[in-house]
Parts: C-alpha cells; structure tokens; sequence
C-alpha cells in the first residue's frame, strides 16, 4: 500500500499534475465488471475466459518485472525475446475472446471485457470498436458510455469525452465514478471544456470541474485519490491574478479547505505528509512562509526529504523579500495523441 501512495504522491507532483495523477490511478485501480453467478454454460464460459484474461496479465507483469530486474543486473533488456513470449502468451486469450463473440455476439459484458483487455495489452483501436459495438448493444447501459469517455479522453477528440461522461451520467446519476471521470477530463482540457462548454474564460472551465468533483466526492466523501485530484485543480490559479486582497484570502481559504478534505481522509501517514507538502506550497504561493515552514515540520519521511529542502530554502526566500519561483506545478493541457492503428 506505501508504494501506492508514494506513486501516487509522486504523480501529483509532477509538472502535468492532473494528467499524471489521473494516469497513475488509472494503471493502479481497477474497476471490475458485474459478474452473475449462474449455471448457464454461456456464463460458465465468460467466467473462464475472464479467469484467463487475469491471469495472462497477471504473468505478463511478473515477467516484464523480472526483466527489468534482470537489465538492471545485466546492463540490457532482451527486449525481442520478451515482446514474443508476450504475444504467445495472449494469443489464446485474444481467440478466446473472438471465438465467443463470434458466437454470442451480443454479449453486453464480454464485449466490455475485451475492450478492457485490448485497452490493457496496447490495442486501443481495436478496444474503441468493441466498446462501440457494446453501445450499439445497450445504448441505455452507461459502462460502454464510461468506456468510449476514457478512450476519448486519450486519443481525442475531447469534445467525444465529454459527451460520453455526460451521457453515462444521465444514464447512472447516482454513480460517482462517471463524475470522477468528467471532472477530470474537464480539468485536463480545460481549453477544450472552455469552448464545449461556452464558458467565459478558462478559470471558469477549471471551476466546473472543481464543482463536478465536488459531486464524486459527495458521492464518494472517503475516496481520497479524488480529493488529491480536486485539490490539485487550485494550481490552475495565480493569486496574483486575483483582482482584490479579499479575493485572494478567499482564493486561499478554497485551497486550504480542498487540501484539508484530502487531510481528513488520508489513509496512512505517508499520504498525510503528502498532502502537507501542497499546503506548505500553497502558503509559499500566497506569500505566508512561517505557515508553510510550520506544515513542512510534519514532513519527516525520506521521500519527500529533497521536496522538503526546497520549499525550506524558498520559504526563506519569500520571508527575505525575495521572488521565488512558482511553487506549484504548471498545468499546460497536453494534446491527445491519435490512436495506433488496429
């Protein structure tokens, strides 16, 4: 669980962190498929071809690291070799799969299934064509619409994004994972929410994705990867853009208050300090060093013992009269990358 955390912490705070907290956690957590338990030998067939899904990528990912471990001792990595046991090894898995829809092609859960295999194994066009047919399939079931949103707010183009969550949304109202997905996409292309949206300017896109993480986390009150995510939103604004002292102290009492919700939920001490270590920031960003130095006397684990140093020094900076750099994360949106061919 500590390597979740610290993977986790170490994505927020990367340059891009939105982006990159949402990628960690979507390699990291799962979500798995409604299964019915049933003698029907139709089910008793997609339960088996499931069992092998997990396990091929289970064994896929011990060997990937185990030869990682074995380049690092070795000074190489027998990138041939591995790439062909891999394909070996899902080939089956992928006849499998067409073999039963090939014979029970409307499958609702199957279909979802394969997408999520092909998604896994670097086959996203082919995933897209298969979470299609599934809306095709169920166009009132809101999974294949939360699938196509994923997908779209990857490779583009954006707009689909949105428009699936929205609809997934509709379809589930009381599911917190599709408001999870949407905020994020929305706080990820906030350039391309501003015009979906027809919002005034960017700041405004950002606060629509904070409010449509407010609803996830009421939804979802004790998830807090989602609070991290929100929270990290308030990178996206500069206090000194802020047009009045008020409006700045208020700007401040919104952070603090983000970052005090992830606090309260944080599962161990790791991810408390973490969160400490965005409240030092957003001191330092609102020009308040004795407050930052006072939140970062609870960072003591040696993985933030370098961050640690840095924001001590910029503190003492701000208090000298100085301009720090930035304190937090840029947050350009990145561009979506078009899909390999399938």
């Amino acid at each position: 669980m500590a390597s979740f955390w610290l993977g986790l912490l170490s994505a927020a705070l990367a340059t891009n962190h939105v982006a990159a907290v949402s990628n960690y956690v979507a390699k990291t957590t799962g979500i798995r498929l409604p299964v019915t338990d049933t003698s029907d030998p139709v089910e008793r067939e997609y339960l088996r071809i499931l069992k092998e899904d997990d396990a091929a990528l289970d064994e896929i990912d011990r060997w990937i690291r185990d030869a990682e471990n074995q380049a690092k001792r070795s000074g190489g990595l027998e990138s041939l070799t591995l790439k062909g046991r891999i394909e070996q090894r899902l080939a089956p898995v992928l006849d499998d799969y067409k073999n039963f829809l090939a014979r029970h092609p409307n499958h609702l859960r199957a279909r979802l299934a394969f997408g999520s295999f092909l998604n896994q194994i670097g086959r996203p066009a082919e995933a897209l064509r298969q979470w299609q047919k599934a809306k095709e399939i169920a166009p009132n079931d809101p999974v294949p619409w939360n699938n196509l949103g994923a997908y779209y707010g990857h490779w583009g183009p954006i707009p689909k994004a949105f428009e699936c969550f929205e609809r997934a949304i509709r379809l589930a109202p009381g599911e917190a994972l599709y408001y999870r997905n949407l905020a994020s996409v929305v706080s990820t292309y906030w350039r391309d929410a501003k015009d979906y949206y027809k919002l005034s300017d960017t700041r405004a896109a950002v606060r629509k994705a904070l409010a449509i993480y407010d609803k996830a986390l009421r939804l979802q009150p004790k998830n807090f990867v989602w609070a991290v995510e929100a929270a990290q939103n308030y990178y996206f604004f500069k206090p000194e853009e802020e047009p009045t002292p008020e409006a700045r102290r208020k700007l401040l009492r919104e952070t603090l208050a983000a970052w005090e919700r992830a606090r309260k939920i944080a599962p161990d001490d790791l991810a408390r300090q973490g969160v400490a270590v965005h409240i030092a920031r957003a001191y330092l960003r609102f020009g308040l060093p004795d407050k930052a130095e006072a939140e970062l006397r609870n960072v003591t684990h040696p993985a933030f013992a370098a961050l640690r140093a840095r924001l001590l020094k910029r503190a003492a900076e701000v208090r000298a009269g100085r301009s720090p750099k930035p304190s937090g994360p840029s947050s350009p949106a990145p561009a979506a990358s078009k899909p390999p061919s399938g």
